[in-house]
């Protein structure tokens, strides 16, 4: 792969990687809120999460798009790194553990999120039928 396309990529990762940090901090804020019945703070940080995870979503479909812009051959080797498979070329590491963090990372914040909903809906819970 080129070093522009993999600074590309690896561009994209750190910022998934910001986003992913920060709806952790506000759902840790609102897991804290929903502890305290507090629920002026639930509804500020319910609509603050908004925002970060649109732009999560939107980084997502950006490094999607990346492929596009790929030979076959280069294809592939995106696909290892999205796959986290370990054995991508060297100059590939940097990208590929950028992934695995990142990956990491998402399932703490869907652990904390399915948490904060399982309390704050109850029998209602998104997380009760789906997902379990």
């Amino acid at each position: 792969m080129t070093e522009e396309h993999l600074q590309g990529i690896q561009t994209i990762q750190k910022a998934i990687h910001e986003k992913i940090t920060e709806v952790m901090s506000l759902t840790k804020e609102l897991d804290e809120a929903i502890n305290r019945q507090d629920q002026v703070s639930v509804q500020i940080l319910l609509f603050s999460r908004r925002q970060p995870i649109y732009e999560l979503c939107s980084a997502w479909a950006e490094m999607k798009l990346k492929r596009y812009d790929l030979s076959d051959r280069e294809a592939g080797e995106f696909d290892s790194i999205l796959r986290g498979d370990q054995d991508v070329p060297l100059e590939n590491k940097a990208a590929l553990m950028q992934q695995l963090s990142n990956r990491r990372l998402l399932a703490k914040l869907q652990a904390m999120d399915k948490a904060a909903n399982r309390k704050l809906c109850r029998d209602k819970s998104f997380y009760r039928t789906t997902l379990s």
